[in-house]
């Protein structure tokens, strides 16, 4: 369901023989995705997953080619900071605000904050954050513009699920992301993404009349996830 594209550069040693391979989205490079070979096969690694160790490089591949969207990408820059500005990361200047890092963006999206983006990543003005939080406020963008969703596709099914999840509610963005990544690793063929507002948008708008969609609380999203679950496995009849 994924528009992501995942292309992959192989880097060799001097001897020839492949190590590592980087991987782009899109045709951009994922700052800290890539696969290194090491004696007990092959290590994964990938923005916001554990890094891993898997037998095969297809299975590797294989991993980080399922792996949850970075959710800055679909993030602007409404206002660009001076070259020469001092810039602080989007966790930083968020720290310095005593809100989260995805206010942060939104802020920055919506300009409110100057900003660049570099690698993917999204850097902020450090003295424009000083001066927003000498106003004593920490108001930005409200609401869906700074959440994120979590969508869900249970294979062979019309019906596609999305738990949207606030913004500053860190703890439940980290068990949807530990969600996303039971939901890859299982056996079924089962789809999962988190995703920021502009790409759930888009795709609503370019989708939403093919799909039956649901919309739910994360907890009861992961409910019906374990009933599915269930489903698939057989009764053992004494």
């Amino acid at each position: 369901m994924s528009t992501q594209i995942r292309t992959w550069t192989e880097h060799c040693s001097a001897e020839g023989e492949p190590l590592r391979w980087e991987l782009a989205i899109n045709g951009r490079p994922v700052p800290g995705g890539y696969i290194e070979k090491t004696a007990d096969g092959f290590e994964i690694h990938y923005p916001h997953l554990a890094s891993k160790t898997l037998a095969t490089l297809d299975e590797a591949k294989c991993c980080l080619e399922l792996a949850p969207p970075i959710s800055t990408a679909g993030l602007k820059v409404e206002r660009i900071a001076d070259e020469d500005s001092d810039l602080v990361s989007s966790t930083e200047a968020g720290e310095m605000l005593g809100i989260s890092r995805f206010r942060v963006n939104a802020m920055v999206a919506s300009g409110v904050l100057p900003g660049r983006r570099d690698k993917g990543k999204i850097l902020v003005d450090r003295a424009a954050v000083e001066r927003k939080a000498a106003q004593g406020s920490s108001e930005g963008p409200q609401g869906k513009f700074a959440n994120l969703f979590l969508f869900y596709a249970p294979a062979g099914e019309r019906v596609q699920y999305v738990a949207e999840l606030e913004a500053n509610d860190t703890d439940a963005i980290e068990r949807a992301r530990t969600f996303a990544q039971e939901v890859m690793e299982d056996d079924s063929d089962d789809t999962v993404e988190v995703r920021d507002y502009l790409r759930m948008r888009n795709f609503l708008r370019n989708h939403g009349h093919e799909l039956e969609f649901a919309r739910t609380a994360f907890a009861d999203l992961a409910q019906e996830r374990v009933r599915r679950i269930s489903l698939r496995i057989p009764e053992v009849v004494a």
